[in-house]
């Protein structure tokens, strides 16, 4: 079961970059044990996004889309994880999942007990075997008939692990955007 809202932030992006910049944002933020759940689209940025977040977290491995292999670890810096952060980065992508047996062949909840950063594409899925406190970040086209690519990123709080630090990443957007 998931929990209710508690906030969300909303930023329009114009680039790749821009919104590797948000995910960066939330990533300084992260602590050990987050998950984060990403939705949108076929091509809305997900994976741009998780690029960005890995870089935010020290991490310079090349991230790739983990769609056929489902997951890809990533260890964090020494300093990330002395602040509290994650020791180590499971991006998955559970669009091809289809039962409920397959998400936990993943050890998603294992992991997060062992002190990562969850980041799951197409991540409704997994939401009721992990549910509680999570980050749900929505990726979706800005214009769909424009002559531009914008996105809409919206950022939503569930649960008190995440109560402080939504001011936090709220103003950091805000900066961003300006």
């Amino acid at each position: 079961m998931t929990s209710a809202v508690s906030h969300a932030n909303s930023i329009r992006v114009h680039s790749p970059e821009a919104t590797q910049s948000v995910a960066g944002a939330l990533a300084a933020h992260s602590r050990a044990g987050d998950l984060l759940v990403l939705s949108g689209g076929l091509g809305a940025g997900k994976t741009i996004f998780a690029k960005g977040y890995a870089a935010g977290l020290g991490i310079t491995d090349p991230v790739t889309s983990p769609t056929f292999v489902l997951m890809r670890l990533y260890s964090c810096p020494d300093e990330v994880v002395a602040r509290g952060g994650p020791a180590f980065l499971a991006h998955a992508d559970a669009y091809r999942l289809e039962r409920s047996r397959e998400i936990e062949d993943l050890d998603l909840a294992e992991h997060l007990e062992d002190g990562a950063a969850v980041l799951v594409e197409w991540g409704e899925a997994v939401l009721p075997a992990l549910g509680g406190d999570h980050c749900r970040v929505a990726i979706e086209l800005a214009d769909l008939l424009g002559p531009d690519r914008d996105r809409r990123i919206t950022i939503e709080y569930h649960g008190a692990s995440w109560y402080e630090r939504e001011r936090c990443i709220g103003k950091a957007l805000q900066e961003i955007e300006a």
